[in-house]
Protein backbone atom coordinates (compact mmCIF):
# COMPACT_ATOMS: atom_id res chain seq x y z
CA UNK A 1 0.00 0.00 0.00
CA UNK A 2 1.14 3.60 -0.43
CA UNK A 3 2.44 5.21 2.34
CA UNK A 4 1.54 8.47 3.03
CA UNK A 5 4.19 11.45 1.81
CA UNK A 6 6.18 13.59 4.00
CA UNK A 7 6.27 17.01 4.64
CA UNK A 8 7.87 18.10 1.31
CA UNK A 9 5.44 15.98 -0.37
CA UNK A 10 2.41 17.90 1.44
CA UNK A 11 3.95 21.26 1.12
CA UNK A 12 5.80 21.16 -2.47
CA UNK A 13 8.35 22.87 -3.09
CA UNK A 14 6.84 25.93 -4.96
CA UNK A 15 4.39 26.33 -2.21
CA UNK A 16 7.19 26.31 0.40
CA UNK A 17 8.05 29.81 0.20
CA UNK A 18 5.09 31.24 0.12
CA UNK A 19 3.63 29.72 3.29
CA UNK A 20 6.70 30.64 4.97
CA UNK A 21 5.99 34.46 3.98
CA UNK A 22 2.56 33.58 5.73
CA UNK A 23 3.63 32.13 8.77
CA UNK A 24 6.26 34.84 8.99
CA UNK A 25 3.54 37.81 8.25
CA UNK A 26 1.24 36.11 11.01
CA UNK A 27 4.31 36.34 13.55
CA UNK A 28 5.59 39.94 12.57
CA UNK A 29 2.93 42.33 11.18
CA UNK A 30 -0.28 40.55 11.79
CA UNK A 31 -3.17 38.45 10.77
CA UNK A 32 -4.31 41.07 7.81
CA UNK A 33 -1.27 41.12 6.02
CA UNK A 34 -0.99 37.74 6.46
CA UNK A 35 -4.35 37.39 4.78
CA UNK A 36 -2.92 39.36 1.95
CA UNK A 37 -0.37 37.23 1.32
CA UNK A 38 -2.78 34.25 1.23
CA UNK A 39 -4.47 35.69 -1.24
CA UNK A 40 -1.52 36.12 -3.36
CA UNK A 41 -0.17 32.10 -3.05
CA UNK A 42 -4.04 30.84 -4.77
CA UNK A 43 -7.35 29.43 -3.76
CA UNK A 44 -10.56 30.58 -1.99
CA UNK A 45 -9.19 29.78 1.48
CA UNK A 46 -9.46 32.41 3.99
CA UNK A 47 -7.44 32.38 7.50
CA UNK A 48 -9.84 31.68 10.57
CA UNK A 49 -9.24 32.17 14.37
CA UNK A 50 -9.98 28.86 15.52
CA UNK A 51 -8.68 28.98 18.82
CA UNK A 52 -7.81 31.79 21.97
CA UNK A 53 -6.09 31.43 24.95
CA UNK A 54 -6.12 34.32 27.58
CA UNK A 55 -4.97 34.72 30.80
CA UNK A 56 -7.50 36.30 33.90
CA UNK A 57 -6.27 39.99 33.02
CA UNK A 58 -7.79 39.04 29.17
CA UNK A 59 -4.04 39.11 27.49
CA UNK A 60 -3.70 37.00 24.77
CA UNK A 61 -1.54 33.66 25.40
CA UNK A 62 -2.46 31.91 22.30
CA UNK A 63 -3.96 31.82 18.76
CA UNK A 64 -4.56 29.53 16.82
CA UNK A 65 -5.10 30.22 13.22
CA UNK A 66 -6.90 27.72 10.25
CA UNK A 67 -7.50 27.98 6.42
CA UNK A 68 -11.08 27.83 6.23
CA UNK A 69 -13.23 28.04 3.57
CA UNK A 70 -17.46 29.16 3.56
CA UNK A 71 -18.47 25.91 2.42
CA UNK A 72 -19.73 23.22 4.08
CA UNK A 73 -17.00 20.37 3.01
CA UNK A 74 -13.31 20.57 2.62
CA UNK A 75 -12.13 22.19 -0.96
CA UNK A 76 -9.82 20.16 -3.12
CA UNK A 77 -6.77 20.11 -1.34
CA UNK A 78 -7.59 19.86 2.37
CA UNK A 79 -8.21 17.12 4.83
CA UNK A 80 -11.05 17.58 7.62
CA UNK A 81 -8.80 16.30 10.94
CA UNK A 82 -11.63 17.13 13.08
CA UNK A 83 -15.57 17.45 12.82
CA UNK A 84 -17.85 18.30 15.99
CA UNK A 85 -21.54 19.33 16.65
CA UNK A 86 -23.25 19.94 20.24
CA UNK A 87 -26.90 21.08 20.90
CA UNK A 88 -25.79 24.22 21.93
CA UNK A 89 -24.67 25.00 18.58
CA UNK A 90 -20.86 24.73 19.05
CA UNK A 91 -19.19 23.57 15.83
CA UNK A 92 -15.63 22.13 15.16
CA UNK A 93 -14.09 22.14 11.90
CA UNK A 94 -10.24 22.17 11.58
CA UNK A 95 -8.47 21.38 7.92
CA UNK A 96 -5.27 20.29 7.20
CA UNK A 97 -3.69 20.47 3.40
CA UNK A 98 -3.79 17.67 1.58
CA UNK A 99 -0.90 16.40 -1.38
CA UNK A 100 -0.98 19.19 -4.24
CA UNK A 101 -3.82 18.79 -6.81
CA UNK A 102 -1.38 18.52 -9.33
CA UNK A 103 0.79 15.73 -7.90
CA UNK A 104 -2.30 13.81 -6.93
CA UNK A 105 -4.03 13.54 -10.13
CA UNK A 106 -0.91 12.61 -11.85
CA UNK A 107 -0.66 9.99 -9.31
CA UNK A 108 -4.07 9.00 -9.84
CA UNK A 109 -3.44 8.56 -13.78
CA UNK A 110 -0.12 6.37 -13.13
CA UNK A 111 -1.96 4.02 -10.33
CA UNK A 112 -4.88 3.44 -13.11
CA UNK A 113 -2.50 2.81 -15.84
CA UNK A 114 -1.14 -0.27 -13.75
CA UNK A 115 -2.57 -3.62 -14.48
CA UNK A 116 -4.39 -4.94 -11.67
CA UNK A 117 -2.91 -8.04 -9.57
CA UNK A 118 -4.08 -9.72 -6.58
CA UNK A 119 -1.32 -9.46 -3.43
CA UNK A 120 -1.41 -13.07 -3.37
CA UNK A 121 -0.37 -12.19 0.45
CA UNK A 122 1.48 -14.24 2.41
CA UNK A 123 1.28 -17.25 0.89
CA UNK A 124 2.57 -20.94 2.67
CA UNK A 125 2.54 -24.58 2.22
CA UNK A 126 -0.42 -26.51 3.79
CA UNK A 127 2.08 -28.33 6.10
CA UNK A 128 2.89 -24.88 7.60
CA UNK A 129 -0.69 -23.99 8.82
CA UNK A 130 -0.98 -25.60 12.26
CA UNK A 131 -4.26 -27.63 12.93
CA UNK A 132 -4.75 -26.64 16.67
CA UNK A 133 -4.94 -23.81 19.45
CA UNK A 134 -6.66 -20.66 19.65
CA UNK A 135 -8.75 -18.32 17.32
CA UNK A 136 -8.88 -14.93 17.56
CA UNK A 137 -11.99 -12.97 16.93
CA UNK A 138 -11.90 -9.33 16.85
CA UNK A 139 -15.08 -7.78 17.08
CA UNK A 140 -15.25 -3.76 16.33
CA UNK A 141 -18.99 -3.43 15.28
CA UNK A 142 -21.08 -0.26 14.38
CA UNK A 143 -17.79 1.81 13.64
CA UNK A 144 -19.96 3.96 11.25
CA UNK A 145 -16.81 5.91 9.50
CA UNK A 146 -18.00 9.45 8.12
CA UNK A 147 -20.58 10.07 11.12
CA UNK A 148 -20.48 13.45 12.84
CA UNK A 149 -20.18 13.55 16.06
CA UNK A 150 -23.05 15.34 18.08
CA UNK A 151 -23.18 15.87 22.21
CA UNK A 152 -22.52 18.05 24.70
CA UNK A 153 -19.21 16.33 25.17
CA UNK A 154 -17.02 17.84 21.92
CA UNK A 155 -16.48 14.63 20.60
CA UNK A 156 -14.66 14.25 17.14
CA UNK A 157 -14.76 11.48 14.79
CA UNK A 158 -12.88 12.53 11.50
CA UNK A 159 -11.75 9.38 8.94
CA UNK A 160 -8.33 9.86 10.43
CA UNK A 161 -9.73 9.64 14.00
CA UNK A 162 -11.68 6.84 13.02
CA UNK A 163 -8.57 4.93 11.84
CA UNK A 164 -7.05 5.79 14.78
CA UNK A 165 -9.15 4.07 16.80
CA UNK A 166 -9.71 1.39 14.81
CA UNK A 167 -6.06 0.54 14.47
CA UNK A 168 -5.54 1.20 18.34
CA UNK A 169 -8.32 -1.97 19.05
CA UNK A 170 -6.20 -4.18 16.28
CA UNK A 171 -3.40 -3.92 18.30
CA UNK A 172 -4.59 -3.96 21.48
CA UNK A 173 -6.16 -7.54 20.96
CA UNK A 174 -3.05 -8.73 18.88
CA UNK A 175 -0.47 -7.05 22.36
CA UNK A 176 -3.15 -9.14 24.36
CA UNK A 177 -2.31 -12.46 22.88
CA UNK A 178 1.44 -12.17 22.28
CA UNK A 179 2.77 -16.02 23.55
CA UNK A 180 -0.46 -17.41 23.03
CA UNK A 181 -0.71 -20.13 20.43
CA UNK A 182 -3.30 -18.13 18.22
CA UNK A 183 -3.61 -20.57 15.06
CA UNK A 184 -6.67 -18.98 13.13
CA UNK A 185 -8.37 -15.36 12.98
CA UNK A 186 -12.17 -14.40 12.34
CA UNK A 187 -11.92 -11.17 11.41
CA UNK A 188 -16.44 -10.13 11.01
CA UNK A 189 -15.91 -6.93 8.53
CA UNK A 190 -19.23 -4.73 8.36
CA UNK A 191 -21.82 -4.36 10.72
CA UNK A 192 -22.33 -0.27 9.86
CA UNK A 193 -18.77 -0.22 9.13
CA UNK A 194 -19.62 2.81 6.96
CA UNK A 195 -22.21 5.48 7.69
CA UNK A 196 -23.55 5.71 4.47
CA UNK A 197 -24.49 3.29 1.57
CA UNK A 198 -24.10 4.93 -1.59
CA UNK A 199 -22.91 8.67 -2.73
CA UNK A 200 -26.73 10.00 -2.15
CA UNK A 201 -25.56 9.95 1.19
CA UNK A 202 -28.24 7.82 2.29
CA UNK A 203 -28.29 4.17 4.44
CA UNK A 204 -29.78 1.48 2.64
CA UNK A 205 -33.20 2.55 3.08
CA UNK A 206 -32.49 5.85 2.21
CA UNK A 207 -32.56 7.92 5.19
CA UNK A 208 -30.49 10.84 4.36
CA UNK A 209 -27.63 11.00 6.70
CA UNK A 210 -24.96 13.49 7.77
CA UNK A 211 -21.50 12.96 6.78
CA UNK A 212 -18.14 14.36 7.04
CA UNK A 213 -16.83 13.08 3.72
CA UNK A 214 -18.56 12.54 -0.09
CA UNK A 215 -18.88 8.74 -0.29
CA UNK A 216 -16.17 8.15 -2.61
CA UNK A 217 -13.37 9.37 -0.83
CA UNK A 218 -15.07 7.76 2.30
CA UNK A 219 -15.30 4.28 0.97
CA UNK A 220 -11.48 4.12 -0.55
CA UNK A 221 -10.51 5.08 2.89
CA UNK A 222 -12.11 2.43 4.84
CA UNK A 223 -10.99 0.04 1.74
CA UNK A 224 -7.35 0.65 3.12
CA UNK A 225 -7.71 0.88 6.72
CA UNK A 226 -9.67 -2.28 6.58
CA UNK A 227 -6.93 -3.89 3.63
CA UNK A 228 -4.18 -3.14 6.30
CA UNK A 229 -5.93 -4.44 8.89
CA UNK A 230 -6.54 -7.96 7.29
CA UNK A 231 -2.55 -7.69 6.25
CA UNK A 232 -1.43 -7.60 9.59
CA UNK A 233 -3.78 -9.86 11.12
CA UNK A 234 -2.46 -12.52 8.66
CA UNK A 235 1.37 -12.21 9.71
CA UNK A 236 -0.38 -13.47 13.14
CA UNK A 237 -2.03 -16.63 11.86
CA UNK A 238 -5.24 -17.72 8.76
CA UNK A 239 -7.56 -15.21 8.60
CA UNK A 240 -11.17 -15.73 7.46
CA UNK A 241 -12.99 -12.38 6.76
CA UNK A 242 -16.65 -12.57 7.33
CA UNK A 243 -18.95 -9.66 5.70
CA UNK A 244 -21.43 -8.59 7.77
CA UNK A 245 -24.11 -6.09 5.99
CA UNK A 246 -25.65 -3.85 8.24
CA UNK A 247 -28.27 -1.34 7.59
CA UNK A 248 -26.23 1.50 6.87
CA UNK A 249 -23.64 -0.29 4.76
CA UNK A 250 -25.43 -3.44 3.10
CA UNK A 251 -24.46 -2.31 -0.53
CA UNK A 252 -21.25 -0.50 0.20
CA UNK A 253 -19.50 -3.25 2.58
CA UNK A 254 -20.62 -6.21 -0.30
CA UNK A 255 -18.87 -3.89 -2.90
CA UNK A 256 -15.85 -4.05 -0.12
CA UNK A 257 -15.78 -7.66 0.53
CA UNK A 258 -15.70 -7.89 -3.75
CA UNK A 259 -12.61 -5.97 -3.60
CA UNK A 260 -10.92 -8.01 -0.55
CA UNK A 261 -11.78 -11.23 -2.94
CA UNK A 262 -9.76 -10.05 -5.66
CA UNK A 263 -7.13 -8.74 -3.43
CA UNK A 264 -6.51 -11.92 -1.52
CA UNK A 265 -7.25 -14.14 -4.65
CA UNK A 266 -4.43 -17.02 -4.42
CA UNK A 267 -4.07 -16.69 -0.63
CA UNK A 268 -4.45 -19.70 1.96
CA UNK A 269 -3.60 -17.48 4.29
CA UNK A 270 -6.65 -14.47 3.13
CA UNK A 271 -10.39 -16.15 2.65
CA UNK A 272 -13.01 -14.26 2.52
CA UNK A 273 -16.38 -14.83 3.45
CA UNK A 274 -19.08 -12.41 0.86
CA UNK A 275 -21.84 -14.16 0.07
CA UNK A 276 -24.98 -12.30 -0.45
CA UNK A 277 -26.56 -13.64 2.97
CA UNK A 278 -26.99 -11.33 6.00
CA UNK A 279 -26.60 -14.08 7.86
CA UNK A 280 -22.95 -15.77 7.82
CA UNK A 281 -21.93 -18.93 9.57
CA UNK A 282 -18.33 -20.45 10.47
CA UNK A 283 -17.08 -23.21 12.50
CA UNK A 284 -13.72 -23.59 14.66
CA UNK A 285 -13.45 -26.71 16.01
CA UNK A 286 -16.83 -27.80 18.32
CA UNK A 287 -17.06 -23.88 18.08
CA UNK A 288 -20.48 -22.94 15.38
CA UNK A 289 -20.71 -19.49 14.95
CA UNK A 290 -22.96 -16.87 13.37
CA UNK A 291 -23.34 -13.32 12.54
CA UNK A 292 -25.97 -10.65 11.39
CA UNK A 293 -26.32 -7.33 12.36
CA UNK A 294 -29.75 -7.46 13.98
CA UNK A 295 -32.01 -4.83 12.95
CA UNK A 296 -34.19 -7.46 11.19
CA UNK A 297 -34.66 -10.59 13.05
CA UNK A 298 -35.38 -11.44 16.54
CA UNK A 299 -33.14 -12.61 19.24
CA UNK A 300 -35.38 -15.81 20.06
CA UNK A 301 -35.51 -16.64 16.54
CA UNK A 302 -31.59 -16.75 15.46
CA UNK A 303 -31.40 -20.45 16.91
CA UNK A 304 -33.76 -21.88 14.50
CA UNK A 305 -32.24 -19.69 12.22
CA UNK A 306 -28.90 -21.00 13.14
CA UNK A 307 -29.92 -24.67 12.42
CA UNK A 308 -32.20 -23.95 9.51
CA UNK A 309 -29.58 -21.70 7.64
CA UNK A 310 -26.51 -24.11 8.61
CA UNK A 311 -27.88 -27.92 9.69
CA UNK A 312 -23.96 -28.80 9.11
CA UNK A 313 -22.39 -26.51 11.04
CA UNK A 314 -25.32 -26.16 13.58
CA UNK A 315 -25.50 -30.29 14.10
CA UNK A 316 -21.50 -30.65 14.58
CA UNK A 317 -20.87 -27.73 16.83
CA UNK A 318 -21.00 -29.08 20.71
CA UNK A 319 -20.59 -24.78 21.41
CA UNK A 320 -23.03 -22.38 19.48
CA UNK A 321 -22.77 -18.35 19.02
CA UNK A 322 -24.56 -15.89 17.49
CA UNK A 323 -22.94 -12.45 17.75
CA UNK A 324 -24.76 -8.84 16.53
CA UNK A 325 -24.56 -5.64 16.37
CA UNK A 326 -26.57 -2.47 15.55
CA UNK A 327 -27.54 -1.29 19.35
CA UNK A 328 -23.46 0.02 19.77
CA UNK A 329 -24.02 -1.58 23.38
CA UNK A 330 -22.63 -4.86 25.23
CA UNK A 331 -24.81 -7.20 26.34
CA UNK A 332 -24.94 -10.72 26.99
CA UNK A 333 -26.71 -13.52 27.77
CA UNK A 334 -29.34 -11.17 28.77
CA UNK A 335 -30.39 -8.02 26.77
CA UNK A 336 -33.52 -5.95 25.93
CA UNK A 337 -34.15 -5.12 22.52
CA UNK A 338 -37.64 -5.09 20.24
CA UNK A 339 -39.40 -5.10 23.67
CA UNK A 340 -38.20 -8.47 24.83
CA UNK A 341 -35.62 -9.96 27.23
CA UNK A 342 -33.54 -13.72 25.86
CA UNK A 343 -31.42 -15.83 27.47
CA UNK A 344 -29.53 -18.23 26.00
CA UNK A 345 -31.56 -20.01 23.50
CA UNK A 346 -31.33 -24.28 23.56
CA UNK A 347 -27.75 -23.77 23.99
CA UNK A 348 -27.46 -20.87 21.49
CA UNK A 349 -25.56 -17.96 22.95
CA UNK A 350 -26.58 -14.52 21.80
CA UNK A 351 -24.42 -11.63 22.23
CA UNK A 352 -24.63 -7.64 21.36
CA UNK A 353 -21.42 -6.31 20.75
CA UNK A 354 -21.09 -2.93 21.88
CA UNK A 355 -19.46 -0.05 19.50
CA UNK A 356 -16.25 2.58 19.71
CA UNK A 357 -18.35 5.80 17.94
CA UNK A 358 -19.15 8.47 19.32
CA UNK A 359 -23.17 9.90 19.26
CA UNK A 360 -24.06 11.87 16.52
CA UNK A 361 -27.28 13.81 16.08
CA UNK A 362 -29.94 11.09 15.51
CA UNK A 363 -28.47 9.03 18.62
CA UNK A 364 -28.44 11.99 20.57
CA UNK A 365 -32.16 13.39 20.04
CA UNK A 366 -33.66 9.87 20.53
CA UNK A 367 -31.73 9.72 23.86
CA UNK A 368 -29.67 6.52 23.04
CA UNK A 369 -26.67 8.12 24.91
CA UNK A 370 -24.20 7.24 27.54
CA UNK A 371 -22.95 4.05 26.09
CA UNK A 372 -19.43 2.89 26.86
CA UNK A 373 -17.04 3.49 24.24
CA UNK A 374 -15.74 0.01 23.32
CA UNK A 375 -14.87 -2.89 21.27
CA UNK A 376 -14.36 -6.48 22.42
CA UNK A 377 -12.68 -9.97 21.40
CA UNK A 378 -12.98 -13.22 21.61
CA UNK A 379 -10.69 -16.20 22.20
CA UNK A 380 -12.46 -19.74 21.09
CA UNK A 381 -10.52 -22.88 22.48
CA UNK A 382 -11.39 -25.82 19.03
CA UNK A 383 -12.49 -28.07 21.95
CA UNK A 384 -13.54 -26.10 25.01
CA UNK A 385 -15.61 -23.23 23.56
CA UNK A 386 -15.19 -19.26 23.98
CA UNK A 387 -12.47 -19.23 26.72
CA UNK A 388 -11.91 -15.38 27.12
CA UNK A 389 -13.27 -11.63 26.12
CA UNK A 390 -11.11 -9.11 25.47
CA UNK A 391 -12.32 -5.18 25.59
CA UNK A 392 -10.86 -2.03 24.35
CA UNK A 393 -12.28 0.87 25.69
CA UNK A 394 -12.03 4.44 25.02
Amino acid sequence: MRQKGDFRARFPARHKQKWKEVIKSIREIGIEAAYNLLQRAGGDWEMVLTQEVRDASGNIITQRYSKQNDGQTPTDGMDLVRLSKSPNGGEWKIYARQHDSAIAYTELITELAQPVQPLRANIVTGKQLQKSGLCLMPMLTDHHFGKIAFSYKGDSWSLNEARDVWNAAIDYYIDQVKGENITRIIFPVGNDLLHTNSDMNTTKRGTQMEVSNAFANLYAYVRDVVTASVMRLSEIAPVEVVIVQGNHDEDAVLRLGDYLEGMFYGSNLVKVNNKKYRRKYTKFGACGIGFTHGEKVKPRDLHGAFSNDMPSIFSAAKYRYFFVGHLHKNAGSTFATYDERRDEYMGTQIEVCPSLCPTDRWHFDMNFTGNQRSSKAVLFHKDKGRVQELYFSI
